[in-house]
């Protein structure tokens, strides 16, 4: 079964406030301390490996 695809403005909601640069798995750790829901978790899982230099560079890269 395929995940919803979350929406730009939850995607910000779960990656504010996170120290930047970071990289994927430091993204999916503060996501999920956010609260971060299964669909938002699975798309940033499922980015390239590679430094985001912020909140927008990440959401930006999996919508």
């Amino acid at each position: 079964m395929s995940m919803s695809r979350p929406s730009p403005i939850q995607m910000r909601e779960h990656l504010s406030g996170g120290d930047h640069p970071c990289v994927r798995s430091e993204l999916v750790r503060h996501a999920r301390g956010r609260g971060a829901g299964a669909d938002v978790l699975q798309r940033l899982e499922s980015m390239p490996d590679r430094t985001c230099d912020g909140p927008s560079a990440g959401s930006a890269e999996i919508l």
